[in-house]
């Protein structure tokens, strides 16, 4: 490669990191794109292209990205990084555990990669390891406001409802825009049956960002509580895009039954989550059967 061709590239680098940090993304992607057809495997450009992807959304293609970086060059922390939050995000735990450990592995300043892991390891109840997730964060960079919210997950996830209401506090102090933090709040405020301020800590959510799930399902489960049932369960059908519930969606060719008339078809009935509520919602199977041909029940094994 000529000197020329090496200037060409090194601005074209240049470029598209400007690009990148301007947040201009739909540019910084195909500025990338188009570096990565000149250099397949370059770490730092199939880095960058996965950084963009996932600041966008799309978490597929950043994952694809990313795990080509990591074959690539197996030792990019960076790499790591964006495949374990990719995975996280898809509800994929195990994958992006094992990524995010082998990024602090690699690079331990790596403070996105810690925050990640703390919140990994707090859903999966391994509290001793989130707390030192938590503290290596903190080390680095102290007051992050992620930092925080991670550690009010914690506190919430342990029970201590005092201690976590005062976290998610001090992070919308900081920052009142963190939508995780207003929907954390709404959770630790239904743990206190603190209701209508639970329903406005997540409106609060929903306004900052719309798409995201977490806090509609949420106030789906509390208007449920409440006996309110015409407005929680439109908000309980956002639960199948949560990262929690998400994986367990099943597919199905058929269409969902809307609750109309069908007396020439069959519906399918099946469990959805625990053995409690197939128990309690078994009892509107007769209802569904007045409106349908026949009705198939799926259950749990120990209830059949």
């Amino acid at each position: 490669m000529s000197d020329n061709s090496n200037e060409d590239a090194k601005r074209a680098f240049q470029t598209a990191l400007e690009l990148q940090q301007s947040g201009r993304l739909a540019e910084a992607e195909r500025a990338w794109e188009a570096l990565r057809a000149q250099f397949p495997d370059h770490g730092g450009i199939n880095v960058n292209l996965a950084s963009v992807l996932w600041r966008q959304g799309r978490l597929d293609a950043a994952a694809e990205v990313a795990e080509r970086a990591v074959v690539a060059n197996p030792d990019m922390a960076e790499a790591h990084t964006i495949l374990g939050a990719a995975a996280e995000a898809q509800g994929r735990t195990v994958e992006a555990m094992k990524a995010l450990k082998r990024a602090v592995e690699l690079k331990p300043e790596i403070v996105t990669a810690w925050v990640g892991l703390a919140l990994l390891c707090t859903g999966a109840g391994e509290f001793a390891e989130a707390l030192e997730a938590c503290a290596c964060a903190e080390a680095l960079e102290p007051g992050r406001v992620d930092v925080g919210n991670a550690r009010a997950e914690l506190y919430l996830a342990q029970g201590d409802l005092d201690a976590a209401l005062k976290g998610f506090d001090r992070v919308l102090a900081q920052l009142p825009s963190t939508e995780e933090a207003h929907n954390g709040r709404g959770n630790v405020l239904c743990g206190l049956a603190r209701g209508a301020e639970a329903r406005a800590a997540y409106d609060a959510a929903i306004a900052i960002n719309p798409e995201f799930p977490d806090p509609y399902f949420n106030r789906g489960l509390l208007a449920l509580c409440e006996g309110r049932w015409s407005e929680g369960w439109p908000d309980y059908e956002r639960r199948w895009q949560t990262r929690q519930m998400g994986p367990f969606q099943r597919g199905f060719a058929q269409q969902q039954w809307d609750g109309a008339d069908r007396p020439d078809q069959t519906l399918l009935l099946h469990a959805e989550q625990c053995m409690g509520d197939t128990m309690q919602f078994i009892r509107y199977a007769p209802l569904a059967a007045e409106r349908v041909g026949r009705v198939v029940l799926e259950s749990q094994a120990p209830l059949a």
